[in-house]
């Protein structure tokens, strides 16, 4: 991103409510995405089923607006997000398609846009994020706005062949990925000889058992979003382009649930999307231990996790044998009406890609 813009241009940005100015942001990203690889599925679709339907309520839009032609030339999405705060319930809004034309993107107007959009939802949220891309990242590092960390992501590996093959002669890394998956079960089968046994089950959608679930999940000292059976139906259930797949676990006989996985397959590998688990440790990793085994049935080479957890959560994690492999820029900012939480805490937050669009 240019860090100068010609002199002559000036900007301004409006904000209104995203199916006010639908057509408008349609054409912006038509333009900003021509020749180039769009995201999938494309804007419209989702301008549907995330602008308009979210169950938090509409997105607004702020679009940044060249006045010497009058024409939008840049878009920043505010996308209600329900967050239990400390156990109570407020108002988050996420920074979502942050666009700029190829033209005009330069540090000033950028930040302008950002800026106008930050204050704006803050008048009514009192929370915000945003999960940028790296290049967008930068921008935000710039600007210095709220709090940032980083998110880690997690991977363990199932079948060890397909990786050592990146670097061995193929005879080779079939055997040693043989020994390597020989000696990671049995590790895994003395481990769970200590852990309760439980079942997993794929289901096709999120009943009342979810809510059950949400219900019993910690809330003081953390910002986490709503994780109903409403959210997820809407979140997984009706995001255009993409399959999920949910995996509940639950104790052998119990109706109720201990935790859920929603997941979906990249490539050969399993990427959680978003999971919940309650009850002591050693539930915990059981849960973590029926993913695995049920990951491998369905011929899983890994699987990848993105989440900022407490440190609870992300120890069991390790003692599961994921590490991590990457991590993922997060900016947060609140209002003095929920600063009662250490928001510079990065183990106060629960973020997964659930809190995102994609």
């Amino acid at each position: 991103m240019n860090d100068r813009v010609p002199a002559q241009r000036r900007y301004e940005v409006a904000s209104d409510t995203a199916g006010k100015s639908r057509d408008l942001l349609m054409e912006l990203w038509e333009r900003c995405w021509a020749g180039a690889n769009k995201p999938t599925p494309p804007l419209g679709p989702k301008f549907e089923w995330f602008y308009l339907q979210n169950p938090a309520g509409e997105a607004n839009s702020h679009r940044l607006i060249d006045l010497e032609s009058s024409e939008i030339v840049g878009m920043l999405m505010g996308v209600p997000r329900v967050f239990l705060v400390d156990g109570r319930e407020q108002r988050g809004v996420g920074f979502m398609d942050f666009l700029v034309a190829a033209e005009h993107r330069s540090f000033a107007p950028a930040v302008k846009l950002q800026g106008v959009a930050h204050e704006a939802e803050l008048q009514t949220a009192t929370l915000a994020y945003a999960i940028p891309n790296p290049r967008a990242a930068r921008l935000c590092e710039r600007a210095n706005v709220g709090f940032r960390f980083n998110r880690p992501r997690f991977a363990v590996v199932i079948r060890h062949a397909p990786y050592l093959a990146r670097t061995l002669p193929d005879p080779i890394a079939r055997l040693g990925g043989a020994i390597l998956d020989v000696a990671s079960s049995g590790l895994r089968l003395l481990r769970a000889r200590a852990l309760p046994r439980l079942q997993g089950e794929w289901v096709n959608d999120f009943d009342q058992r979810f809510d059950a679930l949400w219900s019993r999940v910690p809330t003081t000292g953390r910002l986490i979003g709503v994780r109903d059976s409403e959210f997820l139906r809407w979140r997984f259930l009706r995001q255009p382009g993409r399959t999920y797949r949910t995996l509940t676990v639950r104790a052998p006989g119990a109706a109720e649930l201990i935790g859920y996985f929603v997941s979906e397959m990249q490539g050969n590998v399993l990427s959680v999307r978003d999971f919940l688990t309650v009850g002591g440790v050693h539930e915990q990793l059981a849960a973590w231990r029926t993913l695995w085994e049920s990951a491998r049935e369905c011929g899983a080479q890994g699987i990848t996790c993105d989440v900022q957890a407490d440190r609870a959560t992300t120890d069991v994690l390790r003692r599961s044998g994921y590490k991590v492999r990457g991590s993922t820029m997060v900016f947060v900012d609140l209002t003095e009406r929920c600063r009662d939480v250490k928001q510079n805490d990065p183990e106060s937050w629960y973020l997964t890609p659930a809190d995102e669009d994609i």
